[in-house]
């Protein structure tokens, strides 16, 4: 892999991980309740995917227009998985040493809220009681191994939306045509 490849992806990795993780630690200090919000974790999605992109992008651009599809790939599900590793670091401080109730909290609002969803559908009791019975165990996956296991599992979904973006994004060079910044050997 390039130096230059490795650098960019390092860096908006970096970017990409310490973002989230700010946000994730502004959402707990300002209203813990965010945290259980199923809208807060689309947005944030939404955004790590407009993000990526955008990096993606932008590399092509400074490859003066022109990227293969290896190097879209390597570079989002690298960059993905910087983010990945960071994000799931400061998680263990922030369920496991800041705040060792956190995960019974957002289990216990998660339920409020999914019920709460479920009654103003007129959701059958029967459902909701089934809904409820399988989120009890949510709190195992704040667990340091499931945390770590989330890489794992992260790591395929960002495989997949990689693959898909770089083949959007790819553009290769015309084999065929002259490069204008090669040096002309015709009158040797």
């Amino acid at each position: 892999m390039k130096k230059e490849l490795q650098k960019y992806i390092m860096t908006h990795g970096l970017i990409l991980g310490l973002i989230q993780t700010t946000v994730y630690y502004l959402a707990y200090f300002i209203n813990s309740m965010w945290l259980a919000s199923m809208w807060f974790g689309m947005v944030f999605l939404l955004l790590i995917g407009i993000y990526s992109v955008v990096a993606v992008k932008n590399y092509r651009k400074q490859q003066g227009g022109f990227m293969s599809l290896k190097e879209g790939f390597i570079n989002m599900f690298f960059m993905l998985l910087v983010r990945s590793i960071i994000v799931t670091i400061f998680s263990i401080l922030l369920f496991h040493v800041i705040d060792t109730n956190l995960a019974a909290f957002i289990k216990d609002r998660t339920i409020e809220n999914t019920v709460g969803f479920m009654e103003k559908f007129n959701v059958p009791q029967e459902k909701v009681d089934k809904t409820v019975e399988s989120l009890q165990d949510m709190d195992k996956q704040f667990t340091i191994l499931a945390q770590f296991n989330s890489i794992v599992y992260g790591s395929i979904f960002s495989a997949i939306f990689a693959i898909i973006v770089a083949a959007i994004l790819k553009k290769e060079r015309n084999p065929f045509e002259t490069d204008t910044t090669a040096p002309n050997n015709d009158n040797a």
